[in-house]
């Protein structure tokens, strides 16, 4: 993470080895493959980039960038890319609501995003029905937030 932040752009950590850059590049590519340079010249490890014009976007598309790659997803080729893919595709969709979804007839992303919101609200409950209709146009957040993370609570779990 220190590697990126020395990038000079906003970096918002999503784990250990995994973030969130911030840029309005003209061509995001070239600042992809400098992110690439800079973290391969610091770690000696290859890094997968994806460019989005939000962080849901961003984050489907470094999987499309592996391994090693760079794949650009935005509002523009989100239906082409992602319209016929399975509900589960999605990133915060995992089994239990893909299986919930399906239940609705829900099965793709394409569908997901014509699904009635009353009908994802009546059985998510008012934010995450909300938020599900909005996953499936590929809507979220664009603002990298690069406030430091505080933890809430530690657990005493042991592995």
């Amino acid at each position: 993470m220190a590697t990126l932040r020395g990038l000079g752009m906003p970096v918002e950590a999503l784990g250990w080895d995994e973030a969130f850059l911030g840029t309005d590049a003209e061509e995001p590519e070239g600042v992809a493959h400098r992110i690439q340079q800079v973290v391969l010249g610091a770690t000696r490890l290859h890094s997968s980039v994806g460019i989005g014009d939000n962080k849901i976007r961003a984050k489907i598309a470094t999987g499309f960038g592996k391994p090693a790659g760079i794949y650009r997803l935005t509002a523009d080729t989100w239906f082409e890319v992602m319209g016929p893919r399975p509900t589960i595709d999605l990133w915060g969709v995992g089994s239990k609501v893909s299986k919930r979804l399906a239940g609705l007839g829900i099965d793709t992303v394409e569908q997901l995003a014509a699904a009635d919101t009353d009908a994802l609200v009546a059985e998510f409950g008012p934010r995450m029905g909300t938020w599900y209709g909005d996953l499936g146009h590929g809507r979220g957040s664009a603002v990298v937030d690069d406030t430091p993370w505080v933890a809430r609570g530690h657990s005493r779990e042991t592995t």
